[in-house]
């Protein structure tokens, strides 16, 4: 199905979301103990309750609200800096992507409508633009769009391989994103002048960046050759330095930075009770 292979947090029948302090004391990573964390606002999907998948907005560990309640699959949600909402929905039988037209409730913007699958929408810094992936012909690219009606949609990759899980840089004149063009799926970063960067190069499959506040690292997932095993891995972009910061042996994905740069959210099934896990590493 269609929703299973867009959704990105089906490996494991628990999810949790977990935090990882960096810590410039330390050289590499440690266990994880849990803590209560702070109030902080966090989108996500979800299918509790059993049924499709649907936004979910948390402000806390038990605080949480449904933002959309349609017979449907919602998915892939993500906020812009002005605090709207975008997401992939099938609500007109094939996935497009729709967004709030400000904060994360009243009118839902309608922004693809395509006969090919649009998905994994990615905000631009202070622009309301959208990147996304689309299989528009046949392989999938990254396209680009404003988040209005009756908007556009440019492409900014065309390769004969799969480009996915696009992000903006915080200057927004960069996309992040992985591909499998040289291979296997490794980072590359796109200008919007179309020229490419290859960043990491793995034997496994590195996928879904996540740059930090100031522009010069890149947080990302590593699945391991053989083991299968994702990891949080980060990489700085002027020196190239690569490093690994979580070892456990349950799955770690979908890292995402928080405002400041000294944390890192991510998603895994290291626990049966989601909750939010710190992680110390080196900075």
């Amino acid at each position: 199905m269609i929703a299973d292979s867009l959704r990105p947090c089906i490996r494991s029948a628990v999810c949790a979301l977990a935090l990882l302090p960096l810590l410039a004391s330390s050289g590499g990573p440690v266990g994880a103990t849990p803590v209560q964390p702070q109030p902080a606002q966090v989108v996500f999907e979800s299918n509790r309750g059993g049924g499709d998948a649907n936004v979910i907005l948390a402000t806390a560990p038990n605080r949480t609200q449904a933002v959309t309640t349609a017979d449907s699959e919602e998915i892939q949600p993500t906020s812009s800096p002005e605090g709207r909402l975008a997401f992939a929905s099938d609500r007109e039988g094939n996935f497009d992507i729709y967004a709030t037209a400000r904060g994360t409730g009243g009118e839902r913007l309608q922004i693809t409508k395509n006969k090919a699958p649009d998905y994994s929408p990615a905000w631009a810094p202070e622009s309301g633009w959208l990147a996304f992936v689309t299989t528009r012909k046949g392989n999938a690219d990254i396209y680009v769009i404003q988040a209005a009606g009756s908007a556009v949609a440019t492409p900014i990759t065309t390769s004969r391989a799969d480009d996915i899980d696009p992000t903006w840089s915080p200057c927004g004149l960069q996309i992040a994103f992985a591909s499998n063009r040289a291979g296997t799926y490794d980072i590359w970063i796109v200008g919007l002048a179309r020229t490419l960067t290859r960043v990491t190069s793995s034997l496994g499959a590195d996928f879904e960046p996540s740059w930090s506040p100031d522009g010069q690292t890149l947080a990302f997932t590593r699945r391991k050759r053989g083991t299968g095993n994702y990891d949080i891995y980060t990489l700085n972009l002027q020196g190239r330095t690569l490093r690994r910061l979580t070892t456990d042996p349950a799955e770690d994905s979908e890292p995402s930075w928080s405002p400041d740069g000294t944390q890192i959210a991510f998603v895994s099934d290291r626990t049966r009770v989601p909750q939010r896990l710190p992680q110390s590493a080196a900075g």
